[in-house]
């Protein structure tokens, strides 16, 4: 039995959404002059004759019509029902606090919109609406009627759920205060938040569900109101608000479908709903009340032959996403998880149910089943407290990223002819046709696009479905949109004279919620990440010290060694933009790295000036690898590994102002650390969570348990047959401050408790070409200069 009503709770709001996805897919293109005709017709019975009419800026028309002639009473059960204008009974709430702002109602629809007494507001429906429905009713309705008792035959591939549910006395009336949250999906996903009651068995399940929706296929876009009822399990009664006879209208302010607004703000300010159901003792209806403000009903007549007539047995409260199998799922709530809590996660609080004797009451821990179907990527937590009220909520939601029912062969066919793809040997004749293919599975379909002043363009991609869950091992992963803990640092304290920190300069660049942003790779790109590989400054001076076979011929190093247990560092590197030939480029940069040969696993960040692709301008460059550099790993975003995170700094960016030489120091900081609570490694840019890697990437004896070397510095590569370029400024050392090329502040992570502190060991310096660059320790009364480095020099070595 229990099974069983997990099913059923579970199915609660799954099958309109079931409907609703079958009738994006299979929605036809061109329709006979006879389904015109009946649709006209069927549009004229469901909008009634309007008294007055408003449209809004978004081009939604409402109208007042008779509160005696509208849609509900030509449903067969209510043609001699008389309008309850009014519940008879309404249920005495537990009062509690609110630390949210609560979102009134009545300020829902623009100024000016007035219906007259006698008239109640509904939603007009258009031709495209009516489409949607009848699409819905003929794909979706009827695939259910040989659902039995266990359920078997229903199909839920796509649909994830994130709830809390109440199971264990006789429900007459639910409440809870919704979190409003306006997410981005595609065409044909559904993201919504619900309170929903259910009763009956599975061949005549009845339910009731409010809340807020996000759906283009019925609301084109945006946050919005949303009602769904059914009587019969979804064979042939209910529908989406008032697209079909049965909720009646009271109301001449409160639409069922009307947009939300204003929503809630990530780690800002809070807004919800309240929202009631109850049955009236004296009548049987169903009452729907937004905000103290009665909004309408369902009559008991609808449901007289299912689980309804006589209050219910199951309630829910929580968050449901629906995506296609060939889609990664879309965020739910606020798109991260419930342990950010206030502010950060989605909730439902304020939860309450009215009980058989009309008793209002907040559900006790043991009457609360929590309802996760996809831990991985969403997640709910119900939160009680004897002493306050307010703290019965549940937090749910999840950044998504899960898919249907592809076969595990088919994924990691798919991930691994990108992965093989990407590190192939590739020569600058490379076909065509095959550089086509490639570039189409780096870069992802863009939701917006810019380009900026330098040619590069930049794409707004969704989080989900962003390269890197094309790696095999992390076609299950999921997004984790801020590190577990935030380490304890200051990057960007006042370590240069004359300013020093680094903006990013993409004015007018700004993508939306849900999105990351990324530099689109172009044909140059992929050429140059082979060109860079088979020169062989993929490989780090950890390696060549302990690998005599590593040809080094053409590169020269000036740097500093950690070579010590750690769990991540951070640096801050000043920025030049160093003359190179073509064939030459120059960087500075900071590795993390750990093992040996080919379990030797590392993670590069820094910046690079390579003139072929970037015209000898300085930019913001990755690399990592987990093998020895023998099959894993690439420059920034050029195979599947890193996540990316953030909307506003992609990897490849521009890096400027750049400094000058005797005048204004501009610097980068660069942090590198290995989450406590997943393992992750993380990169901050300007304190910026720009992505991570995931631990999965890695191997125990590698990256997995932390590292075992940091190092950073300088670095340029030429090829024998021309003299090196500058390293840094150009200049030596010795000239100091605002001349020579520095990195300071150098902190590393030595327990696993993400504090960076200054070194416990001594770092060791070399410099492989002294006659052309060089390094030196700088010391400094501030914490940030107290072991910094100088090195760089003008080259000219062969």
């Amino acid at each position: 039995m229990a099974s069983f009503n997990n099913f059923v709770l579970q199915l609660l709001l799954t099958i309109p959404l079931i409907i609703v996805a079958e009738a994006a897919r299979d929605r036809r293109a061109i329709l006979s002059e006879k389904e015109k005709k009946e649709l006209e017709r069927q549009l004229k019975a469901i909008n009634k004759p309007a008294i007055k009419s408003f449209k809004t800026e978004h081009g939604e028309i409402f109208d007042c019509i008779d509160i005696y002639k509208q849609l509900a009473f030509d449903h067969h059960l209510l043609k001699n029902h008389t309008v309850q204008v009014k519940p008879t009974s309404v249920p005495k709430w537990i009062t509690s606090k609110n630390i949210s702002q609560k979102l009134d109602p009545l300020q829902l629809l623009p100024r000016g919109i007035s219906c007259p007494d006698g008239t109640v507001i509904v939603k007009r429906t258009t031709m495209q609406d009516l489409l949607n429905v009848q699409h819905l009713k003929s794909i979706g309705f009827n695939r259910h009627r040989h659902v039995h008792t266990e359920g078997n035959d229903i199909d839920l591939t796509g649909h994830h759920f994130a709830t809390i549910d109440y199971e264990y006395s006789t429900v007459s009336g639910v409440k809870g205060n919704i979190n409003l949250w306006d997410l981005q999906v595609s065409q044909d996903q559904v993201s919504l938040a619900t309170m929903a009651i259910a009763g009956g068995p599975i061949e005549n399940l009845a339910s009731i569900s409010v809340g807020w929706m996000v759906n283009p296929l019925l609301y084109q876009d945006h946050i919005h109101l949303y009602t769904y009822w059914t009587a019969d399990g979804y064979k042939k009664t209910g529908c989406y608000d008032i697209r079909c006879p049965g909720f009646v209208q009271v109301s001449k302010r409160i639409p069922l479908g009307v947009l939300l607004k204003p929503v809630s703000i990530y780690d800002g300010t809070q807004y919800q709903m309240e929202l009631s159901l109850h049955q009236d003792h004296a009548t049987g209806d169903w009452w729907f009340i937004f905000g103290g403000v009665n909004v309408g009903y369902w009559p008991k007549s609808l449901f007289i032959a299912s689980g309804l007539a006589k209050g219910t047995d199951k309630a829910s409260w929580g968050g449901q996403v629906y995506s296609p199998l060939t889609k990664k799922s879309p965020f739910m709530g606020s798109g991260h998880f419930p342990n950010e809590g206030m502010g950060k996660a989605a909730f439902i609080n304020g939860i309450e149910i009215i009980d058989g004797k009309g008793e209002a009451l907040i559900p006790q821990i043991y009457t609360i089943k929590t309802h996760e179907s996809s831990p991985n990527c969403y997640k709910a937590k119900f939160i009680h407290d004897d002493d306050d009220p307010w703290i019965r909520a549940v937090f749910y939601g999840g950044p998504g990223g899960c898919t249907g029912q592809l076969s595990s062969e088919e994924s990691e066919a798919i991930a691994l002819i990108v992965v093989a793809k990407s590190d192939r040997t590739m020569p600058v004749e490379m076909e065509e046709n095959e550089l086509v293919s490639l570039l189409n599975s780096i870069n992802k379909p863009a939701v917006t696009s810019f380009q900026t002043e330098h040619g590069d363009i930049l794409d707004c991609i969704d989080i989900n479905k962003q390269l890197a869950f094309d790696h095999p091992l992390l076609k299950n992963h999921t997004i984790q949109l801020r590190p577990g803990n935030i380490p304890k640092w200051t990057i960007n304290n006042s370590s240069s004279k004359n300013g020093g920190s680094t903006p990013f300069r993409q004015d007018g660049i700004s993508c939306p919620f849900g999105t990351v942003i990324v530099k689109r790779t172009t044909h140059e790109d992929l050429i140059l990440s082979q060109r860079l590989k088979s020169t062989g400054s993929k490989y780090s001076t950890y390696v060549t010290s302990k690998d005599k076979n590593i040809d080094l011929t053409g590169f020269h190093f000036a740097m500093a060694d950690y070579g010590h247990k750690n769990y991540g560092a951070k640096v801050n590197l000043s920025i030049w933009e160093p003359k190179v030939s073509p064939t030459q480029f120059s960087s500075a940069s900071m590795l993390i790295a750990g093992g040996s040969k080919e379990q030797f696993q590392s993670i590069r960040a820094g910046w690079i000036v390579y003139q072929w692709l970037n015209r000898n301008h300085s930019r913001l460059y990755t690399y990592w690898t987990a093998d020895g550099f023998i099959k894993t790993g690439c420059y920034n975003t050029l195979c599947p590994g890193f996540v990316q995170v953030s909307k506003r700094v992609p990897l490849g960016i521009l890096l400027e102002p750049v400094s000058i030489y005797d005048g204004h120091q501009s610097e980068v900081g660069i942090v590198i650390y290995k989450d406590i609570v997943t393992g992750n490694w993380w990169l901050f840019v300007h304190d910026e969570m720009v992505g991570y890697w995931p631990n999965s990437l890695f191997t125990k004896s590698g990256l997995g348990q932390g590292a075992g070397l940091v190092s950073y510095g300088g670095e340029v590569y030429s090829p024998v047959n021309e003299k090196s370029p500058s390293m840094g400024s150009g200049h030596f050392p010795a000239e100091g401050y605002t001349k020579a090329a520095y990195v300071n502040g150098f902190e590393v992570v030595s327990n696993n408790d993400s504090i960076f502190s200054e070194p416990s060991f001594r770092v060791m310096i070399f410099a492989n070409t002294p006659k052309c660059y060089r390094v030196m320790p700088g010391r400094g009364q501030l914490r940030v200069w107290f072991d910094s480095l100088y090195y760089g020099g003008p080259g000219g070595c062969v």
